[in-house]
């Protein structure tokens, strides 16, 4: 295998990058067969369920700050309290490492927010679901 086979090219935001895989784990493949299913997504019942992956404009710049501005008082309220941090006046979602140094620190947070709903923040995404 030659160096240029090696390469993957992807876009983001129409900017080009590139890596290379050589001496790499080999890419693989799995079966092509839907592993979601009502009785393991907890997502199965939603309504855009069905449309599966899709990219669509969704919030104006105004209702994602807000949206960004709720998820950062939710996460710096649960660093607070996870962590018994009193000065976090300044907590930035960009600086959550500055705040949670540590695996276990992080564990107890992440404990906490991989079971956050709409009710947890001051921002209803239901009311913006297209």
């Amino acid at each position: 295998m030659n160096a240029q086979s090696c390469k993957i090219t992807y876009a983001i935001d129409n900017k080009l990058y590139q890596f290379s895989t050589l001496n790499s784990t080999k890419f693989r493949f799995g079966k092509n067969e839907i592993l979601s299913s009502k009785e393991t997504d907890s997502l199965y019942f939603q309504p855009w369920y069905e449309h599966g992956f899709k990219e669509i404009s969704w919030l104006n710049p105004t209702e994602f700050d807000f949206l960004k501005d709720g998820l950062k008082d939710c996460v710096g309220d649960i660093v607070k309290n996870e962590l018994g941090l009193f000065n976090i006046k300044n907590f930035q979602l960009e600086k959550y490492h500055h705040f949670v140094t540590d695996e276990e620190s992080h564990h107890k947070v992440v404990g906490r927010t991989r079971d956050l709903f709409d009710k947890d923040f001051k921002f209803s995404i239901y009311e913006y679901i297209p």
